[in-house]
């Protein structure tokens, strides 16, 4: 296996430009786990492209280039009071546990976020502008510094969850937001799923501006959690408020612990046993309850007032059965983790016309199939 390891955003045109055959794109590999193997005999690996290139403070905007660490860029926010708002999590851990950190370029190609999606946004909403290397060689910029400036078609919502298979991203321009001044979690235990997602169903049409509610039931008692964050007084007040009406008795967790619960739920490794397989489901939350009843997982998790759920499996899952029931329910399924049989349903299966489609956008940016191919879809 050859690696390429360019240091500069010319070096990856010459790379992609001098391909004789297709290429695996990647950033420290740490998501290689996630979709279908790409069977190449050559990595392009874009770790070396790393380093903060732009940061306004005051304009809450900076640059980084794609394989500057995801743990470097939160840091460097950190320091000026902010972060990043779709609170992605260091998920690489998944597929190995001894694996190292993810960088910004993956966590945004795999469009990575955490509990704050529901209520800050999803990562492509946060990507102003990229700079990238299409199929051919070619280096093009999309975006820009601020959301005003995004014309035409807007790429940078095509390039979250591309996973490399279109353009390798060299440079990502993004929005930060504030860091609470404060957080307080409360906390449920042991309450019926049907029950919790009730509650937190309810919390999510009140006006109590929650950033983070999850339902757990990945072993122990079931535990029921609502984030709210924001100015100090603010919190303990909404947080008093709750603990009276939605969520009656509801406790309070101590800050650690709280912080704590809402990182493994960003991070999942620590939530569920290595050896099953993991789904992804999205569906309306009204329907989750639906959906857990009819597969039956032996481990899962609500994210988003159960607008996400994250489904372990102790054997090699149905992927047909998966499939169909989050799309009988409005919704659809992505398999994570595999189990010890490959199979060709990773992500939903396309109809037709979306897979022609997706076919001729895989055409327009890789013609002759160089990035990825077949990672989401065989034979694109």
């Amino acid at each position: 296996m050859q690696i390429l390891k360019p240091d500069t955003e010319e070096q990856v045109v010459e790379a992609i430009r001098d391909a004789k055959a297709p290429l695996s794109v990647e950033g420290q590999g740490t998501k290689q786990g996630f979709g279908h193997p790409v069977e190449v005999d050559t990595v392009l690996r874009l770790a070396g492209l790393s380093g903060v290139t732009m940061y306004e403070p005051d304009e809450m905007v900076f640059t980084a280039k794609a394989g500057t660490p995801l743990a470097e860029i939160e840091g460097v926010l950190a320091e000026k009071g902010q972060c990043l708002g779709f609170e992605p999590g260091e998920i690489g851990k998944l597929w190995n546990e001894g694996g190292s950190g993810g960088t910004i370029g993956g966590t945004v190609a795999a469009a990575i976020a955490g509990p704050r999606r529901f209520a800050a946004g999803a990562a492509r909403d946060h990507l102003l502008g990229f700079t990238a290397v299409n199929g051919r060689g070619e280096r093009f910029k999309a975006g820009g510094r601020v959301v005003k400036n995004v014309t035409g078609y807007d790429l940078p919502k095509l390039a979250a969850g591309s996973f490399g298979t279109l353009f390798a991203i060299t440079e990502v321009t993004l929005r930060a937001l504030p860091r609470a001044q404060a957080a307080t979690v409360l906390a449920l235990e042991g309450k019926e799923p049907a029950a919790a997602l009730r509650i937190l169903r309810a919390v999510a049409a009140s006006p109590f501006e929650p950033s983070g509610l999850i339902h757990l039931a990945t072993g122990g008692t079931p535990r029921t959690l609502i984030r709210l964050e924001g100015h100090s007084e603010g919190v303990a007040a909404r947080a008093a408020e709750l603990s009276k009406t939605i969520a009656k008795d509801a406790r309070r967790l101590e800050a650690d612990e709280g912080a704590r619960l809402f990182r493994a739920a960003a991070d999942l490794h620590t939530l569920f046993d290595p050896e099953t397989t993991l789904w992804r489901a999205s569906v309306p939350p009204a329907r989750a309850h639906d959906m857990t009843t009819r597969v039956q997982p032996v481990a899962w998790f609500a994210d988003a007032a159960g607008g996400i759920l994250w489904l372990a499996f102790r054997n090699a899952s149905d992927p047909a059965a998966l499939h169909a029931a989050a799309r009988d329910l409005g919704g659809h399924a992505t398999l994570v983790r595999k189990g010890p049989a490959q199979t060709d349903d990773v992500f939903p299966p396309l109809d037709t016309a979306t897979l022609a489609l997706t076919s001729r956008v895989k055409a327009a940016f890789d013609p002759a199939r160089r990035l990825n191919p077949g990672r989401m879809y065989k034979d694109v």
